[in-house]
């Protein structure tokens, strides 16, 4: 006799759904595989069936957005490392934020969770890289302070409401070339 669980990708799918609901709303350290698998209905076993552990969600749950960081970085060495190209980094970099704004929020009201080895190693060489890309090599110590601020700008998109996203990118676009540069976006 089985047992009725997750079997396919749409059911996978909800299960890191409900796991990042509760994440939210309890925390990592709160939130039990249990807790998880009755919201779901089905048992502790069948959960275990594609996430063996409490980590394996977390990690699911941060990769499309570390990955996606990882491929901006991958595309901003082709460019020239201008002024329109280092906005563009930042804007795509945004939109990245925006896009995995659910998993970011937890993370950022989630400390427990940001630590996690799998993550938040990975995450902060992803910053480093992301700001290395937007100084350049010959950077000087105002410029490096500009960038950490103009990432920061971005990095605060993980704690506003879902709801003023659509309405607050380009101000927070604006605010965070302005600190990079002195100036609105270029182009």
């Amino acid at each position: 006799m089985s047992t009725p669980g997750p079997t396919d990708s749409t059911t996978r799918e909800q299960v890191l759904a409900v796991a990042l609901e509760l994440f939210t709303v309890q925390g990592y350290d709160g939130t039990s595989l249990r807790q998880i698998a009755e919201r779901l209905g089905f048992t502790k076993a069948a959960l275990y069936y594609h996430f063996p552990a409490k980590d394996s969600l977390v990690i699911e749950l941060t990769r499309p957005w570390l990955d996606a960081v990882s491929n901006l970085i991958a595309l901003s060495h082709a460019g020239d490392g201008g002024v329109a190209e280092r906005d563009r980094l930042l804007a795509d970099y945004l939109d990245v934020f925006i896009s995995h704004h659910a998993v970011l929020r937890f993370l950022n009201q989630d400390a427990g969770a940001h630590k996690h080895p799998d993550v938040g190693k990975r995450a902060q060489a992803l910053v480093e890289a992301l700001r290395q890309a937007l100084t350049g090599p010959d950077a000087d110590a105002a410029a490096r302070v500009r960038v950490a601020c103009a990432l920061g700008v971005i990095h605060a998109v993980a704690g506003l409401d879902p709801a003023a996203l659509p309405e607050a990118r380009d101000t927070v676009l604006e605010a965070a070339c302005t600190v990079l540069h002195g100036s609105p976006p270029a182009g």
